[in-house]
């Protein structure tokens, strides 16, 4: 990776790999998005990472095959790999965990219940639904997360009869996991996010040489 990365970075300044020429911008500046300033080469090494994640959404989605059966007691046991960045669609087989799973919204997990384990009976999200109709049962949603989270979590929609549970991805405004989404996300989390990107949008679309 670091190779490939060195010979962008001099093919893009000099036209040649061995670096004779005038490089007048670090890689940490070139790698940037446009509109924080830099000119948008991907760095390989999270653009490579995405990638990975786009098998492994796929392989989750897929449980039920042998190569997920296969693969992830390897690489991603229980399936945590890409526990950060999704969360469960509730469906009619809910098999989620309450304690164990992320599920409805972001920070909606084991770290959210109120009650210590071992002083309820709740193991999965359905245990917290009526029974016969499969609503949320308001008084359990209350006793295990508390107030300020009840109406949030009952507010989650269930997938209609006859549909399993499916997965959420929460950087795509179509909860699908993509590779583009995913490299921002990261992205974002390794620079932090800059103030004056509206600014920098207005630059790029000035007709100049590229390099200037």
């Amino acid at each position: 990776m670091e190779e490939m990365t060195s010979k962008i970075y001099w093919w893009w300044w000099t036209s040649n790999e061995k670096g004779h020429g005038w490089a007048m911008l670090m890689w940490d500046n070139l790698y940037l998005p446009k509109d924080m300033g830099g000119v948008g080469f991907r760095d390989l090494w999270l653009f490579n990472l995405a990638l990975l994640g786009q098998q492994v959404w796929w392989l989750i989605s897929q449980k039920d095959t042998l190569c997920f059966q296969v693969l992830s007691s390897k690489y991603f046991f229980d399936a945590k790999a890409l526990d950060k960045g999704f969360s469960w669609h509730l469906g009619d087989d809910c098999s989620i965990r309450l304690d164990k799973d992320k599920w409805g919204f972001e920070g909606l997990d084991g770290n959210a219940l109120q009650v210590l384990n071992n002083t309820f009976s709740e193991v999965q999200v359905r245990d917290i639904w009526f029974k016969y109709h499969g609503g949320w049962n308001m008084g359990r949603v209350r006793k295990l997360y508390g107030d300020s989270l009840t109406s949030r979590i009952c507010d989650i929609s269930i997938l209609p009869h006859g549909l399993n549970d499916s997965m959420v991805w929460f950087h795509n405004i179509h909860d699908f996991y993509m590779t583009k989404s995913a490299y921002s996300w990261l992205l974002l989390k390794s620079i932090g996010f800059e103030p004056h990107r509206f600014f920098w949008k207005y630059i790029w679309k000035i007709k100049v040489l590229p390099k200037i």
